[in-house]
């Protein structure tokens, strides 16, 4: 049996596109936003990142991310926000750069960029669905998570979740579904938990021990213990928080920031990557998915609707089939149950019956996996009978990670029929008497190939039918 170990740094070997820059117009607004996005290799609709820069920086910042994410599988969209971007600093006396940044941090700004993700958003909608454009089809809306740096950060926590301390506004993107905050920070006013306590989506924060933005002699953002107190203000649920040594604010960056030492931990960038992949693994491509869900290889079939030994569908277009091209698909979870029992009695008969069923539910036929094949006929000196699946597939040699042998395993099953019958006085009326014919597993209406469509693990292991039971019983009363 093949096993595959997870690695949140392993990139296809296919090669990614160059970025595509775009410019989402706000007519509401009457503002412009431009926005880099990086798509993975895959042609298929993919989970979607949002990217927020920090004070004075710019869509282009921060590639590493973009091009590790996206060749993980995700489109990620990176938002620059003017007034708050590099315009800020470009073309100023070095001297008058500390007062512009910090007067760029203002609440004025904050509520443009909150407003900037729904924007982006929206407009991401419309060009997923508009003909000939280069996003068309690309996107999977459905699945969004939030990330930025700094002034990002601020601006993940206020549309991922985060109140205002004072009033309790809410900028919730309810699109969201997961958040990553590189140098968060606590409100500079009012309580911390009031701001977080109601946040329910899971978020990871990302800081250092050295994580303070400092221009010149100035201090913009949070200070240390501001970047360490939103974690502990956040309710319990999914909620992480990663704590570099000796990281200063610079090292989710690129470079490292004016006045911030030039020895860099290169194992910084491979920790960030790491947990931040796979953190939106986890909540973006895992959500929506029961417990239990299998991982497997999506089989190929010919025009006869056969299954071509070998074959799978590659997922991210690299032209090898490996892990990174299993798919989450189906669950033994049933979506419901369902159960009826009655009784019902006629002058001295009675019948009763009890029935119920798992619906929505997938197994695992490892019978037919190990035993339906070609090669298990000859077994050292003897040999061996195999799976009447192998008439159906016809495998020569073990194809185990296929999803062609998860099979609907939804049923209906009759657990007990019983049929009475009351003789009445026996004996010269000493005694009375009541027959009985009880039958236990009567039947089961399913599509699963397999012996019996109800195991607990959803792997179907079984080489004994469930026993049918018939018993008869005579009771009498004295």
């Amino acid at each position: 049996t093949a096993v595959f170990a997870y690695d949140p740094l392993k990139l296809p070997e296919a090669a990614l596109t160059p970025p595509l820059d775009f410019t989402v117009q706000d007519a509401k607004r009457d503002r412009a936003l431009p926005i880099r996005v990086y798509l993975p290799a895959a042609s298929k609709a993919a989970p979607v990142v949002l990217f927020s820069h920090g004070l004075g920086g710019s869509c282009q910042n921060n590639p590493y991310l973009g091009k590790h994410w996206s060749a993980r599988g995700y489109a990620v969209v990176f938002v620059q926000h003017p007034g708050s971007d590099e315009s800020v600093w470009r073309g100023q006396r070095p001297a008058q750069i500390p007062m512009a940044m910090k007067q760029a941090a203002s609440l004025e700004n904050f509520m443009l960029r909150v407003a900037d993700i729904p924007a982006v958003l929206d407009q991401l909608t419309r060009w997923h669905s508009e003909e000939a454009h280069a996003l068309r089809g690309r996107l999977d809306l459905t699945r969004v998570g939030m990330s930025g740096h700094s002034f990002g950060a601020v601006t993940t926590q206020a549309v991922s979740g985060q109140s205002l301390p004072v009033g309790g506004a809410r900028f919730t993107d309810p699109r969201i579904k997961a958040a990553v905050a590189m140098s968060p920070s606590v409100p500079a006013a009012g309580s911390a938990e009031r701001a977080f306590g109601s946040v329910t989506l899971p978020w990871l924060l990302m800081t250092g021990t050295k994580d303070v933005a400092r221009i010149g002699a100035m201090t913009i953002g949070g200070d240390l213990d501001s970047r360490l107190g939103v974690y502990p203000a956040l309710p319990p649920g999914d909620k992480y928080e990663l704590v570099l040594h000796d990281a200063e604010h610079g090292a989710f960056g690129e470079r490292s920031l004016p006045g911030e030492g030039t020895n860099r931990n290169p194992n910084h960038h491979r920790v960030i990557l790491a947990l931040s992949t796979a953190f939106f693994d986890a909540f973006l491509k895992g959500m929506g998915y029961a417990a239990n869900t299998f991982y497997s290889y999506e089989q190929i079939y010919d025009e006869d609707g056969n299954p071509i030994e070998g074959e799978y569908v590659d997922q991210n277009n690299d032209s090898i089939i490996n892990a990174d091209d299993l798919i989450q698909g189906e669950s033994p979870t049933p979506d419901f149950y369902a159960g009826f029992y009655s009784s019902f009695r006629y002058k001295k008969w009675s019948v009763g019956f009890s029935l119920r069923g798992e619906f929505g539910k997938y197994m695992y036929n490892n019978i037919a996996s190990t035993r339906g094949i070609y090669q298990n006929i000859p077994s050292g000196s003897y040999m061996q009978n195999l799976s009447a699946d192998y008439l159906e597939s016809e495998f020569q040699t073990y194809q185990l990670f296929s999803d062609y042998y998860i099979q609907n395993a939804s049923f209906v099953r009759m657990d007990n029929l019983s049929v009475g019958y009351d003789v009445g006085s026996v004996f010269n009326d000493n005694a009375s008497l009541m027959i009985s014919a009880i039958v236990q597993n009567v039947f089961v209406i399913t599509p699963y190939t397999g012996l019996d469509p109800e195991i607990a693990t959803g792997i179907d292991r079984s080489i004994y039918p469930r026993p049918r039971i018939y018993s008869i019983s005579a009771n009498l009363k004295l």
